[in-house]
C-alpha cells in the first residue's frame, strides 16, 4: 500500500499525491539516525589525528567527501534505502572529524586572546546557518526542483 502525502493549497483545498518513498516510521528513523552513527565514531579519532597531523587536511577532506556524498544523496535514495543508510553512515564518519579538526587548527593558528571569540563566532554562525537553512529547505522542497534540490543547493 502506497502512502499519500497531502498538500494544502490556498489554505482550504487539498490535493493528495503518492509519496516519493514507501518508508515506515522505523525506516525513516534509521535513515535520519544513520548519519549520527558514523559521526559519533570519529569524534575522538578525529581529535587525535588532527592534533598529530594537523587539522587543515583532515577538515578539508571531511568536508569534501561529505559534500560529494550529499550531492549524490537523491540518487542513492532512489536506488536503495539501505544504500542510502550506508552512505549516510559514511557521511557521518567524514563529518565527525571536522569539529575536532577545527579545534586543532584554532589551537595552532588563533592568537591566544582570540581563541574564545573565534570559537564563539564560528559556532554561533553554524547555528545561525541552520536557522536560515530550515525555512529555505521548505521553500526548495515546495519549488519545482522538489526535495532533491535541497541536496543540490546546499
Amino acid at each position: 500500500m502506497t502512502k499519500n502525502r497531502t498538500v494544502l493549497l490556498n489554505g482550504n483545498d487539498t490535493v493528495e499525491s503518492p509519496a516519493d518513498f514507501d518508508w515506515d516510521n522505523n525506516l525513516q528513523g534509521a535513515v535520519l539516525a544513520s548519519f549520527f552513527y558514523g559521526y559519533i565514531l570519529t569524534q575522538l579519532p578525529g581529535g587525535f589525528l588532527a592534533t598529530r597531523y594537523g587539522g587543515k587536511y583532515l577538515f578539508g577532506g571531511g568536508i569534501f567527501v561529505t559534500a560529494v556524498l550529499t550531492i549524490l544523496t537523491p540518487v542513492f535514495a532512489t536506488w536503495s534505502v539501505y544504500l542510502l543508510i550506508a552512505v549516510r553512515v559514511i557521511e557521518g564518519l567524514f563529518e565527525g572529524v571536522t569539529y575536532p579538526a577545527i579545534h586543532a587548527m584554532w589551537s595552532k593558528w588563533a592568537p591566544p586572546q582570540e581563541k574564545t571569540k573565534l570559537a564563539t563566532f564560528a559556532f554561533s554562525g553554524a547555528y545561525f546557518g541552520t536557522v536560515l537553512a530550515m525555512p529555505a529547505c521548505g521553500s526548495l522542497a515546495a519549488s519545482s526542483g522538489g526535495w532533491q534540490s535541497i541536496f543540490y543547493v546546499f
